[in-house]
């Protein structure tokens, strides 16, 4: 909530003693946002009333028994909504009043006599700030529509609506900690420079400015040695959107891609759970992803490949199903990130089997899950810098089987391990003059290290078509002993191409 609210809240209802009644606590705020609106870090949007499309009701009901209120379509009035924007302390966009601004031509009088020598405006509180608190608890689908009025200039303007202050701000000072939104800006920051999949943004149409507007594609790629997803225009549906996916890669086990000794495929659908679907930044989505994987011999693939250097695996992964889910905020929590596969236990014919021909032996998983909250930050206002850090846990089973010497099961079978282990998970990225350049990660699971970053090699096309060239390496154990199922690590380097990302 607002401070400003919480504030206002707290003089309200949790002091008995205060003398003041509601009204008067209503016409100071008025009077401040009157006399000081120059020293207030406030901002404006200017309209008149044909801008404002298909508003619910002609009349808008006003407190202190005033008479109603209408917009006039007409040439010389104006309207001047003033705004205070989210941002530090201010987790949304609040409406503070609203103005209407009659122009006065020259020699004109003005509505108490005087003679106008200039061009003037006669200027009136036509909402008070009272007024739209009213109409934000008792009439919400008009403050909505009002509200539009803030949307529809973000749409077409990058930079945000003239500030009221009058006194200069020193654009040098830097903030000395982190800097976090209250919104899903820094999710959706995040996710367009980093996830597999596409992520939307909002159409905003940009005049005056120099460069050039980024390129657009119907398609999405973004495909690599180890994973390929792809989506299309044609794949939106129902305010949601569409993917398909697959590659090597396992996601949650400790393991390179192709010692995962499987092969994944996947759709995956992001979807808005709000009304309104044009503004992402309030809007609870869900990102899910819907998996099923398929055992597969990839470790001999991963052998002969040059740009992987890693021991031969020593687990075998199990065909599953599984779901890969992402919320944002849901229920006023942090970032709330779900993970699960399972399938049923195969010990027939595993594709790795350790020990001497006479005693075989094999290792194999089958049930994994990960359950993690995400927490993103800036060092700075200027968002060049940006983390997150997602906190949690993880699960999985490995199971022992084993095998006679002319390697049949034998039917003999132990579960060896089956705990749930901490995960933690710290992600950086720079963004120099808001260009994605640089990404790393450094992931902690079951006592070992998953280091993955990549760089950016070239953009051309108007941001169309990147190329980015990255590595992941992962650690023996640490702080243990190494596991029987376990091998030392390895790397991958690989080249990344992403088209309409």
């Amino acid at each position: 909530m607002n401070r400003f609210y919480v504030l206002f809240f707290i003089m309200v209802f949790c002091n008995p003693i205060l003398p003041q009644s509601l009204d008067d606590i209503f016409h100071k705020i008025d009077l401040k946002l009157s006399r000081d609106k120059s020293y207030l870090n406030l901002h404006y949007i200017d309209f008149i009333a044909s801008d404002i499309k298909d508003f619910p009701v002609e009349e808008i009901p006003r407190t202190n028994e005033r008479d109603p209120f209408t917009f006039k379509n007409s040439e010389n009035i104006t309207y001047r909504l003033v705004l205070m924007l989210e941002g530090v302390g201010v987790d949304s966009t609040f409406l503070m009043y609203l103005e209407e601004r009659k122009s006065l031509a020259a020699g004109g009088e003005s509505f108490i006599g005087d003679v106008v020598d200039g061009p003037r405006e006669e200027i009136s509180r036509a909402l008070s700030f009272k007024d739209l608190y009213y109409l934000r608890n008792e009439f919400p689908e008009i403050y909505t529509a009002l509200y539009q009025v803030y949307r529809n200039f973000k749409k077409v303007n990058e930079d945000p609506p003239p500030s009221l202050l009058a006194i200069n701000v020193d654009n040098e000072i830097k903030t000395s900690i982190g800097i976090a939104a209250r919104d899903n800006s820094d999710y959706l920051a995040f996710h367009r420079m980093n996830n597999i999949h596409w992520y939307m943004k909002e159409e905003k149409k940009v005049t005056g400015r120099r460069g050039e507007a980024t390129a657009k594609s119907d398609f999405r790629l973004d495909a690599s040695f180890s994973q390929v997803t792809f989506s299309h225009e044609l794949m939106k549906f129902g305010g949601a959107i569409g993917g398909v996916e697959f590659g090597f890669i396992d996601r949650s086990l400790n393991l390179l891609p192709y010692q995962a000794m499987s092969m994944t495929t996947g759709f995956r659908t992001l979807i808005s759970l709000s009304e309104s679907k044009s503004d992402l930044n309030k809007a609870l989505m869900v990102d899910a992803r819907f998996l099923g994987r398929v055992r597969a011999n990839t470790d001999n693939l991963g052998q002969k490949l040059p740009f992987v250097q890693a021991e031969k695996a020593r687990l075998n992964v199990g065909t599953a199903a599984g779901a890969d889910l992402s919320f944002t905020r849901p229920f006023q929590m942090p970032f709330l990130n779900l993970y699960f596969a399972t399938g049923g236990a195969y010990f027939t014919k595993p594709y790795i089997k350790l020990g001497p021909t006479t005693a075989q032996y094999a290792y194999s998983t089958f049930t994994q899950a990960e359950m993690s909250f995400a927490f993103y930050w800036n060092t700075s206002d200027k968002k060049t810098t940006k983390f997150r850090i997602d906190v949690g846990a993880g699960y999985h089973d490995i199971w022992k089987s084993y095998y006679r010497a002319n390697g049949t099961f034998s039917g003999k079978k132990e579960l060896r391990y089956d705990k749930v282990s901490p995960m933690v998970a710290l992600h950086f990225n720079f963004s120099p003059a808001n260009s994605d350049l640089l990404y790393s990660k450094i992931r902690i699971y079951d006592s070992r290290v998953l280091a993955q970053a990549w760089i950016k090699l070239a953009e051309f096309g108007n941001g169309l078509h990147s190329f980015r060239f990255e590595g992941m390496y992962l650690t023996p154990a640490v702080a243990r002993k190494k596991y029987d199922w376990e091998n030392d690590g390895g790397v991958i380097l690989q080249i990344r191409y992403r088209l309409g990302m």
